[in-house]
């Protein structure tokens, strides 16, 4: 679909005064949306969206019944961002959220797999009479987006079919606005300290406090940063995370919140907590005033206001002070001891974006965005040798080559060093601890030592989704299961919208045999983020419970995924019509051992030479299947991990054969797996 096949798209809604021709709103099931009004209702109940989901579902509801691909999307509501791909699947299900999107038929947006979305209710286009354009054309003037808060419209990226108003303002009228505003901010504060309640006290005593800390907003943003103002942020969150009353969003998950028109309360609900911060500056002569705004999530409210007024010359290099001041302010407020400063790091700027650059491509977990993440990291190094931060960057980004196949013979020991470096400048991170016992179960085999540097962790970062992934994905391969899912479900309200959770939920109920959950859960990931190797565990599961036509179904769900062509498709068909699901296992296989011969790509050769393993044992041929284990547990370290809890390596445990495999990975370093 071209969005320029739908010219009402603009033509309609782009003007507050319409024409009485014109398209007025949009119904669909109970909800009417009114676009230029920016409202959704359901029947006469009003429902709120964050702007940037508000903008998404404008645009599919326009476009009805038509893929609305993902570049569209990306480049109609982030024109004026860099924004990752993962934004989409957020915000579509923030709208499926607020929609009501269930399981039993109510479904208004449809994934289409790798391509985008669509819209599928059937949308009614409303036509306002005369009169009802001429009291819009005199109630729809209004500059306040959110009256009930601060915000600088200025830097509004918000789509121009759905925000006239802010073409309409001068850049020098918002900087006006901007020091109207922290002038007035400032006399409301003495008010807000009298009436404010301490509710936190209570809180405290049954969980920790959540909250989120929003990237800083500049209210001039004719010179925008985006590096300051996500470094304030993440200096603030650094210095929260050393509570151990708070449970602070992390910097990874909130740093895609560079919005200015961004709504905290909506954010504030989406990742369920208390608090959300939301912080606005202004910098001139060497002068930085700050103003962060604590909301309160349940009311609605503002119930503080934090200052911040220095004379600052060095953005980037405030941070720690501003740090310091709205943090202790912050838990003087919600009546918690105070914390002594985080270590930031790094003072360098430029250090500092590398290192950001680095874990954005290390995240995307693939062997070619690790190895420019692994650029990205040494060149924070190069500029910065004492970053400690860049050194656990820079093994998290070996470590992921490792996973995905690449050679541990080469990358081990440098990961091993760069651990080492990271945690000898900063002995208190738990993400550099988390990484080293990694090392160990990955690299070496002490299993020992590395199941204390993951306690270790924990206690040290136990707000941090990454250290409890990772102690998760590795004890599931220990048969602890119920305490992976429990370190899973932390990570999961740590980063609730985080995708990577909720798969690694999926492979841990397969290996624990909850075969049901394991389904459910994939295919809920499926829903939002289609992927093939994560939506194999539906097949497989179903596989495992002998429902070999639903395994079949969704084994080609996968192979659309891997972009086979439907004479393929079809050739899969006709296989398992005419020799069922063995001889769906036998093409496989066949496949298989021709593409191992030539495939140069690291992961996908790593995972030949698994699913060869796994294929051969289920078709009896053991000879083979040993062949190629004892392959894939040398070089393929992930693999070797889950020997044993593989469900399909179940039949062939008591051969001699997988005995002394095991001996020489597990058993030979402290495992006892028979």
């Amino acid at each position: 679909m071209s969005l320029g096949k739908f010219p009402d798209l603009l033509l309609n809604i782009s003007d507050v005064n319409m024409r009485s021709e014109e398209i007025h709103s949009y119904r669909f099931k109970s909800f009417t949306l009114k676009p230029t009004e920016r409202q959704l209702f359901d029947r006469d109940e009003p429902i709120a969206l964050s702007p940037k989901a508000f903008d998404m579902l404008t645009l599919l509801v326009v476009n009805a019944g038509h893929l609305v691909t993902k570049e569209e999307l990306l480049e109609t509501i982030w024109a004026e961002s860099f924004v990752e791909e993962a934004n989409l699947a957020r915000v579509v299900h923030t709208i499926r959220k607020a929609l009501g999107e269930d399981e039993n038929g109510n479904k208004f947006i449809e994934t289409v797999p790798t391509k985008g979305y669509r819209f599928v209710p059937d949308v009614e286009k409303i036509i306002p009479t005369p009169r009802e354009n001429k009291e819009n054309s005199a109630t729809n003037g209004s500059d306040e987006f959110w009256p009930d808060r601060f915000e600088s419209a200025g830097s509004s990226n918000t789509l121009d079919y759905v925000s006239p108003v802010g073409r309409r303002k001068a850049a020098s009228k918002w900087l006006l606005a901007g020091l109207i505003v922290v002038v007035v901010v400032a006399g409301l504060a003495a008010t807000f300290t009298v009436w404010r309640t301490n509710i936190a006290t209570k809180a405290t005593k049954e969980r920790p406090i959540s909250i989120a800390v929003l990237p800083f907003r500049p209210i001039d943003t004719s010179e925008r940063s985006l590096t300051n103002d996500l470094a304030f942020a993440n200096a603030i969150i650094a210095d929260l995370d050393q509570s151990k009353s708070l449970n602070v969003r992390p910097f990874s998950t909130m740093r895609i919140y560079t919005d200015p028109t961004q709504d905290p309360i909506a954010i504030g609900n989406e990742y369920g907590t208390d608090y959300v911060l939301e912080s606005n500056y202004l910098a001139h002569g060497g002068h930085l005033l700050i103003t962060s705004n604590l909301f309160n999530v349940k009311t609605g409210s503002v119930d503080a206001i934090f200052k911040y007024d220095g004379s600052d010359t060095d953005l980037f290099a405030a941070g720690p002070n501003v740090a310091a001041k709205i943090t202790r302010d912050l838990l003087n407020k919600l009546s918690l001891a105070p914390v002594s400063p985080a270590t930031h790091g790094t003072q360098n700027e430029d250090a500092w974006r590398s290192y950001v650059q680095g874990m954005i491509l290390s995240n995307k977990r693939t062997v070619e965005d690790a190895e420019k993440g692994v650029e990205e990291f040494n060149n924070a190094i190069r500029i910065d040798p004492n970053f400690s931060m860049a050194y656990m960057g820079l093994a998290h980004a070996m470590q992921t080559k490792i996973t995905n196949g690449d050679d541990p013979k080469k990358l081990c020991g440098p990961a091993r060093e760069a651990e080492t470096k990271a945690l000898e400048l900063d002995p208190t991170s738990g993400d550099a601890m988390v990484m080293l016992a990694t090392n160990r179960m990955l690299c070496t085999w002490e299993i020992a030592e590395a199941e204390d540097e993951y306690q270790r962790a924990v206690d040290m970062s136990p707000n941090s989704a990454h250290v409890r992934r990772f102690y998760a994905v590795n004890i599931v391969n220990e048969k602890r299961f119920d305490e992976a899912l429990e370190h899973l479900r932390v990570a999961r309200e740590l980063e609730p919208n985080n995708s990577f959770n909720e798969r690694l939920l999926g492979r841990a109920y397969f290996f624990a045999r909850r075969w049901d959950d394991a389904i459910a859960q994939s295919a809920k990931v499926y829903e939002v983020d289609p992927e093939a190797e994560q939506t194999s565990f539906v097949y497989m599961s179903y596989e495992m419970k002998g429902d070999l036509e639903n395994a079949f179904k969704w084994f080609l769900v996968v192979k659309g995924l891997d972009h086979e062509s439907e004479a393929d498709l079809n050739a899969w068909r006709a296989t398992f019509a005419r020799s069922g699901w063995p001889g769906v296992l036998r093409r496989r296989l066949e496949r298989d051992l021709a593409a191992v011969k030539t495939e140069t790509d690291i992961n996908r050769h790593a995972r030949l030479l698994e699913e060869i393993t796994t294929l051969s044992v289920q078709l009896g041929q053991y000879d083979q299947a040993f062949d190629y284990m004892s392959k894939a547990a040398d070089g393929y370290v992930l693999f070797a991990g889950q020997m044993p809890v593989n469900p399909y390596l179940d039949p062939v445990r008591s051969d001699p054969r997988y005995k002394t495999i095991m001996a020489r990975t597990w058993n030979s370093h402290g495992g006892n797996w028979q």
